[in-house]
């Protein structure tokens, strides 16, 4: 809905002839935001399927392994798509602003966003990385002692 209305508002109420840059960028951001939305909910709901697997019990060792590395990488897929979504749909209206007040050319601008999005979803990628090694290693120590 929020595409919408905003691709009527850019494309029929504003008067894109003025500022194409602002219209085009916009609905390009709207775009990207879709994309995002999509990929992260089709990551999410993948999770969740894998969840439920491991959930029931049916599996091997090795099995188990397979699907937290899948699960993992579909919550990590989840958060770089959020993380960019959120950065799309603040920093996109931000960023042609910022573009038309100094002057600044516009992919410069998105390169910077994007630095921005891998810094932001590092840390939480990191952090599903060290939880299950440190589960496994956990693990591990534990079938040792037995």
């Amino acid at each position: 809905m929020g595409f919408i209305t905003g691709a009527i508002l850019v494309w029929f109420i504003y008067d894109y002839t003025e500022n194409w840059g602002f219209s085009i960028g916009i609905t390009f951001g709207g775009i990207q935001q879709m994309v995002a939305q999509c990929k992260g909910y089709k990551a999410i709901r993948s999770f969740q399927n894998i969840k439920a697997q491991i959930e029931s019990g049916e599996y091997n060792k090795e099995e188990l392994i397979a699907l937290q590395d899948e699960q993992d990488k579909q919550l990590s897929i989840h958060i770089e798509n959020m993380v960019a979504l959120f950065i799309m749909a603040c920093g996109i209206p931000a960023l042609i602003r910022i573009s038309e007040a100094y002057e600044i050319h516009i992919l410069i601008l998105i390169g910077i966003a994007n630095v921005l999005n891998i810094a932001m979803a590092k840390p939480l990628l990191n952090g599903i990385k060290t939880k299950r090694l440190n589960k496994r290693n956990l693990s591990k120590k534990g079938d040792k002692q037995n």
